[in-house]
């Protein structure tokens, strides 16, 4: 009895043991397949670099969960812009808030120092488009924004 309980319990450690190194080749690709190079990639595949990035980008439409997209151009209380200089520094003017500060760019994600990240997931370079994920404080709002 000993013997059957014990060659249980090697195929039970083999076989936790091919799982445990499965998960961990899983985790290993998809940290190798992310990227740190500074720019930041779009759902559509699309790429944005930082050139493309420096500039001003204002919000042209907001998204809320019961009516859909809305043009900010028709509530002119919602509009708001941030604007992204080639040394780093950031500010941001209109409903979102007023400030200047720093940015940071970490793959498709653009950090300021006054508390506010773009999340961009969809960038179209031919028209000077993205759509984003904009997260402050205790507020999560997608938004689509143009470029100046």
């Amino acid at each position: 009895m000993t013997n059957l309980f014990e060659k249980q319990q090697s195929h039970i450690d083999s076989t936790r043991v091919i799982y445990l190194m499965a998960v961990v080749l899983l985790l290993m690709t998809a940290f190798v397949s992310c990227s740190k190079d500074g720019g930041g990639g779009g759902g559509s595949g699309n790429q944005f670099t930082m050139s493309d990035l420096y500039g001003t980008w204002d919000v042209t439409d907001i998204y809320d969960d019961y009516t859909g997209w809305i043009n900010v151009r028709q509530y002119p209380e919602y509009q708001s812009s941030a604007t992204f200089n080639p040394n780093g520094t950031y500010s941001g003017a209109g409903f979102f808030g007023y400030g200047n500060g720093t940015y940071t760019v970490y793959g498709n994600t653009i950090y300021t120092s006054l508390g506010i990240s773009y999340d961009v997931i969809d960038f179209n370079p031919t028209k000077k488009t993205a759509e984003a994920i904009m997260d402050w404080d205790y507020y999560t709002i997608r938004i689509k924004i143009k470029k100046r």
